[in-house]
């Protein structure tokens, strides 16, 4: 039941011209149905907070609390569902009357595409356009998993050169139908997944021409103006994996400092900024170990390891590589998130589906940081230019406007995504600061403090903070069942791990640790425990189930059979 603010008015009848009774009943049936249409039907008179605060109908696609769209409302929602069904896209539009002065547009369309849920059941593949009337402002706010198609530049020509002239000139109609139409082509390049980095800059490079807003022509001139920096080809990546080794010692014997060499991909250049002033001692210390030492090249596809053997010894951990466009480079994001070195002289590869888990699956394991990113999220390293083109194009953006949310949480997730934690984690503090109502910062600070320190308590608090949040979001209740595992926290892990199947029970990440905490479960429990009996019971439900999923997690299933086979 909606609340209504009934408004009285007299009617003055000029002498002679009586109404009816039933004239008159009509009128103020009329006249009380528009009030219940403004104040309940997503239209004028809803309270701003209460439509922040979380999305107020599921089932609709169009939210006009402005009553400005009347006359193209029925247009949108067919085009909105169309790219629905379609390309398995969410998107949804808001119209609000005012913020009231409590949010910036940004501010607003942030709080709203994470409180509403955009995308949530599509993937993350939502998308939320807000329009603010008193100011005719426009924001496209696009869920990560669609930002290599949906770029920032098509965001900033579609809100500053195309929608909001029209707006603000009192054609809202003509402006939203040609941003839907360009919606759509876009979608349609998305699903059919049948393009690359260079085919969606080909379709950006109009925009540029036609002004895509000061602040994206920013990001692409901070982009380019560091990568049209001749990268040093005395150190080129390598047409083989095993000239790319060979490389990679000849830069530690020139103790070559300069990060921007060929063997290195562009994500690596950027952290070994960090780097340049290690002593000479590092670079003989590295040569001295491994110039002249035995190795074998184990290759899967794009990605290549140098192999020591299995033998205990810092300096027997391996190299990862990986093939790009550039040739054969050092892939230092996954060296750093899955190749770790425990108290000496232990090492080992933490478990995760990673390219490089196949070939290294016999080696010593921690399985410490297994952290289950989707989408947009995981890192791979045929978009690694992109990221590294995003990061600097952040960094510009941050330096511009040290307190400005928006870019100081983008760049402390990228850092969190590319093993660079230890700089994500003030940055994502920074952004909690700033936007403490926002999840993001919570969900990646969880990340970072894993990767980079395997700091659990702290990340618990994170992703506890995160799932108050978005309680919905199958990463939050993925990744707390994982932390209360590694803690030896078994009935809460188990616990969270169901609220996860919960979710999705097609959720293999989740039957996989199940199989572990039960058993853990079993063997922990006394003889005369009633509940020994059914721990047992679960564990084999959950092998059972995990087993299911051979065809599409092929190494969490090796995994845990070897796991079996070895414990009996």
């Amino acid at each position: 039941m909606c609340k209504n603010l009934l408004i009285y008015s007299y009617i003055s009848l000029a002498p002679g011209k009586l109404l009816s009774y039933h004239s008159h009943m009509k009128r103020m049936i009329l006249a009380f149905a528009m009030i219940l249409v403004v104040s309940c039907g997503g239209r004028p008179g809803a309270d701003l907070s209460t439509v922040m605060r979380a999305r107020p109908d599921q089932m609709r696609l169009v939210f006009d609390y402005a009553g400005v769209m009347t006359d193209v409302t029925e247009t949108t929602i067919r085009y909105l569902r169309n790219i629905r069904e379609r390309y398995g896209i969410e998107i949804l539009v808001a119209a609000l009357p005012s913020l009231e002065g409590r949010y910036t547009v940004n501010e607003a369309a942030v709080a709203m595409f994470s409180n509403w849920g955009v995308g949530r059941a599509f993937g993350g593949r939502g998308i939320l356009l807000l329009l603010v009337d008193d100011e005719k402002q426009v924001r496209l706010e696009i869920g990560f998993e669609l930002e290599d198609v949906f770029t920032d530049l098509f965001s900033g020509h579609s809100q500053e050169k195309q929608l909001r002239p029209h707006y603000s000139a009192g054609h809202l109609d003509t402006g939203l139908i040609a941003l839907l139409e360009e919606l759509e082509a876009r979608a349609r390049v998305k699903f059919s997944g049948e393009y690359d980095r260079a085919a969606i800059a080909d379709m950006d490079a109009r925009y540029l021409s036609q002004g895509g807003g000061a602040k994206y022509q920013l990001d692409a001139h901070a982009s380019k103006a560091v990568f049209s920096r001749a990268v040093n080809t005395d150190y080129p990546a390598g047409d083989t994996p095993w000239e790319a080794w060979k490389t990679l010692i000849r830069k530690w014997r020139d103790r070559q400092r300069d990060p921007w060499l060929g063997i290195l991909t562009p994500t690596a250049r950027l952290a070994y900024r960090d780097y340049t002033g290690v002593p000479d001692s590092s670079f003989d210390e590295n040569v001295r170990k491994y110039a002249e030492k035995e190795f074998t090249v184990l290759r899967d596809g794009d990605h290549a390891v140098i192999y020591f053997g299995k033998k205990a010894g810092w300096d027997n951990s391996p190299f990862l590589l990986c093939q790009t466009t550039e040739g054969w480079q050092f892939d230092l994001v996954h060296q750093r998130r899955y190749i770790r070195m425990g108290t000496a002289p232990d090492w080992g590869v933490e478990f995760s589906e990673h390219p490089y888990m196949g070939m290294l699956m016999d080696c010593f394991g921690f399985s410490g940081q297994d952290i289950p990113l989707t989408g947009e999220d995981r890192y791979t390293t045929d978009r690694d230019t992109e990221r590294a083109e995003a990061i600097l194009a952040r960094e510009a953006q941050r330096a511009a406007d040290p307190d400005n949310f928006e870019p100081v949480m983008a760049l402390g997730r990228l850092y969190a995504l590319t093993a660079m934690g230890r700089k994500a984690i003030p940055l994502l503090k920074a952004a909690k600061r700033l936007n403490p109502e926002d999840p993001r910062p919570d969900k990646y600070l969880a990340v970072a403090h894993v990767d980079a320190h395997y700091q659990y308590d702290a990340a618990l608090k994170s992703i506890e903070a995160y799932i108050e949040k978005r309680p919905e979001d199958l990463f939050g209740r993925n990744f707390r069942g994982f932390i209360l595992y590694r803690k030896g926290r078994d009935a809460d892990a188990a616990q969270a791990f169901e609220a996860a199947l919960s979710l999705e029970p097609d959720n293999c990440y989740a039957h996989y640790y199940l199989a572990y905490v039960y058993a853990r479960r079993y063997n922990d429990a006394s003889s005369l425990d009633p509940r020994r009996n059914g721990f047992l019971k679960r564990h084999r439900e959950h092998v059972a189930k995990t087993r299911s999923f051979r065809d599409t997690h092929p190494l969490r299933v090796e995994k845990l059979e070897r796991w079996l086979k070895a414990k009996g």
